[in-house]
C-alpha cells in the first residue's frame, strides 16, 4: 500500500521536474536567440584573424546558426517536440565550441587570442544552461578537450602554453 507521504514526494518530484524543464527551455531559447544574433557578428572577426581559412570557419559557424534556428523553431512552433530540445539543446553550443577550436587551431594553438573564447563557452554553459551534472561535465570536459586538441595539433605549435 502506498502511503500519503510517498504520493506527496512523487508530486513534488514531478513539479520540480516540470519547473526544471521550463527553466531549461527558457534559457535555451535565450541562448538560441543569442546564437542567431551574436554568432554572425563574429564572422567579421574571423575574416580579419583567420582570413585564409574563412570558408572552413564560415561553414562551422553556419552549422551552428542552422542548428540554433532549427531548435528555436521547434521550441516556438512545434511544442510537442520540445523533448528533442531538452535532449539535444546543447548541441549548437558544442558546434560553436568546435568552431572556436578550429579558429584556435588555425591561429596559433595555445597562443591564439581565441583561446579565451572557449573559456567563455565553459562559463556560459555552466551559468546559463540548466542541465544535469552529467551534461555539465560532458560539456566542460568536451570543451577543454577541444582546446587541448587544437593546441597540440596546431601547425608549428606543440605546446600548451596557457593550459
Amino acid at each position: 500500500m502506498i502511503s500519503e507521504t510517498t504520493l506527496n514526494s512523487i508530486d513534488e518530484k514531478s513539479e520540480f521536474k516540470k519547473a526544471f524543464l521550463l527553466k531549461r527551455r527558457k534559457t535555451l531559447k535565450i541562448i538560441f536567440i543569442f546564437g542567431l544574433t551574436l554568432n554572425p557578428a563574429f564572422a567579421l572577426l574571423d575574416y580579419f584573424i583567420a582570413k585564409p581559412y574563412i570558408w572552413q570557419l564560415i561553414s562551422t559557424r553556419g552549422i551552428s546558426i542552422f542548428l540554433c534556428l532549427i531548435f528555436l523553431f521547434i521550441y516556438l512552433k512545434l511544442p510537442r517536440f520540445n523533448r528533442l530540445v531538452d535532449i539535444l539543446g546543447t548541441v549548437p553550443i558544442f558546434i560553436l565550441c568546435i568552431h572556436i577550436s578550429l579558429v584556435i587551431y588555425y591561429t596559433g594553438g595555445a597562443t591564439s587570442p581565441y583561446a579565451i573564447g572557449l573559456a567563455m563557452m565553459i562559463l556560459v554553459s555552466g551559468l546559463y544552461i540548466y542541465g544535469s551534472i552529467l551534461e555539465g561535465l560532458v560539456l566542460t570536459v568536451g570543451i577543454a578537450t577541444l582546446y587541448v586538441i587544437a593546441s597540440l595539433f596546431a601547425p608549428g605549435k606543440l605546446s600548451l602554453m596557457y593550459f
